[in-house]
């Protein structure tokens, strides 16, 4: 079972805008969509730009660097999904967000 780490509070998140946040080694891109929240790996697969930074509309996310465009309720590049982000379980207690470290 993988340990789960305090990253943001809930309040801090504010619509359409990402925070980013480091994971151990990693750094992940969080998102409320859709009064659920969502945290994906926080670097574009095309130019390594932080995804926390792009801009989401729904569940699209388009990379501020390259415009390349994310589901990011499965973390899949739109049109290619073999193309893919690392997805991390998120949990909400309390009004804080826990995602867990993989």
């Amino acid at each position: 079972m993988p340990a789960f780490i305090e990253v943001e509070y809930l309040d801090g998140l504010a619509p359409g805008k990402g925070a980013s946040v480091a994971i151990g080694s990693n750094t992940a891109a969080v998102f409320k969509v859709d009064d659920a929240i969502r945290a994906i790996e926080g670097s574009c697969l095309r130019c390594g730009a932080d995804l926390a930074e792009g801009s989401l509309q729904g569940k699209i996310l388009a990379c501020r660097g390259c415009d390349w465009r994310y589901d990011v309720t499965v973390g899949c590049v739109v049109g290619i999904p073999a193309l893919r982000l690392v997805i991390f379980d998120v949990k909400v207690v309390g009004g804080q967000i826990i995602i867990a470290n993989p």
